[in-house]
């Protein structure tokens, strides 16, 4: 669309933002599309409502238990049994799992089922379907970075953390996340070594796209020279080995509608229809350990540094640049210019406000 080619990125072409268009269908996909799948959508879709309902109340009432492990477990119970029933309610029969390397010559190592409560989880986001998967898979606590500063140095270091609710409310309507709501991020990592609330899923684009392409990333990891909150170190802590990073990349595969939804639309409408289809696929594919860019060790940051950084990051954000290239390529998606800030320009423009969030400027 003319009026949103603010929104599109310059440099790869892709618009991250729009919602996916249907595909086109034969006739025995018309008869599925406006016969069958209606009638099979309506029944799914109040389930899944009153199991989402059910998942959110569960969740809170067992992470409000005192005993971690006790709560740990009540949690984990109530995420599987009813995530995985969600799942199949839309459609989701097979979740496919996979290990990936990004080269021939290397053999893949490690597996999803290697994540533990303790380790951090970077993944792309690109669906409120995302959010359920994850739920059922690990119980984590989610976290983004804030979208109210146009600059995406200025929120350097800094997660806001999200409860099962607020991530399923910011996969869905992308509101501001203010910075003042944000902590540091070795805090947040702090917290969850010392606690039954884990692992952390991070998603560094802060909100969800079409699908298309890799909104771009805040840097996460607070540099060095920034005055410490905390005496944890998380970059120290996954440099030598003590604290576990995981890659995993989300994409979908469809007949007529896809999963993907960037917060634009009726929601209501995009689960109806997304339940309209028999089936969907989600693959899920999980980064070799072989694959992993290595951190650098303490004693060879400024090294590092001089090599690799030639956009202004900071040793350790330049590292999470690098992971996340590696995700952009596991996902075999490119990754664009815009930024969780400009999402908030646009969807203003989609709803016909006149507020702009956003520092795009019109060519």
């Amino acid at each position: 669309m003319e009026k949103f080619s603010n929104w599109r990125d310059g440099p790869t072409g892709i618009h991250p933002l729009l919602p996916p268009k249907a595909k086109s269908v034969s006739v025995f996909g018309y008869i599925i599309k406006f016969i069958i799948g209606p009638i099979i959508s309506i029944i799914r879709v109040p389930i899944i409502l009153i199991l989402t309902a059910l998942l959110i109340i569960f969740n809170i009432i067992a992470r409000s238990i005192p005993i971690g492990w006790l709560s740990r477990m009540i949690c984990r119970f109530f995420d599987i049994i009813i995530g995985r029933i969600i799942l199949l309610c839309m459609g989701f029969i097979q979740l496919d799992e996979f290990t990936e390397t990004l080269s021939r010559p290397k053999v893949a190592s490690g597996s999803i089922d290697q994540c533990t409560r303790k380790d951090i989880i970077i993944c792309n986001h690109s669906s409120y379907i995302d959010i359920i998967y994850l739920c059922y898979k690990f119980s984590p606590t989610f976290a983004i970075p804030p979208n109210d500063e146009k600059n995406l140095n200025e929120n350097i270091g800094k997660l806001i953390p999200l409860t099962l609710g607020r991530a399923l409310e910011n996969s869905i309507y992308s509101p501001i996340q203010l910075s003042s709501k944000s902590i540091d991020t070795n805090r947040l990592v702090e917290s969850i070594q010392s606690s039954w609330n884990g692992p952390l899923v991070i998603f560094p684009e802060g909100t969800t796209s079409n699908g298309q392409g890799l909104l771009d990333i805040s840097p996460i990891f607070p540099s060095q020279s920034q005055p410490q909150q905390s005496q944890f170190n998380t970059f120290k802590e996954i440099s030598s080995n003590k604290l576990s990073i995981h890659i995993i990349g989300l994409s979908y595969h469809y007949g007529i509608y896809s999963p993907c939804y960037p917060s634009v639309g009726n929601v209501f409408l995009h689960l109806f229809l997304v339940c309209c289809q028999i089936s969907n696929s989600i693959q899920i594919h999980y980064l070799s350990r072989s694959c992993m860019p290595p951190p650098p060790k303490q004693s060879q940051l400024s090294q590092y540094i001089n090599n690799n950084n030639n956009n202004g990051l900071s040793d350790e954000n330049e590292w999470f640049d690098q992971l996340f290239k590696s995700l952009s390529s596991l996902i075999n998606t490119r990754r664009t210019k815009i930024t969780n800030n400009d999402k908030l320009s646009f969807i203003s423009k989609w709803k016909g406000y006149k507020v702009d969030y956003s520092s795009k400027k019109s060519n």
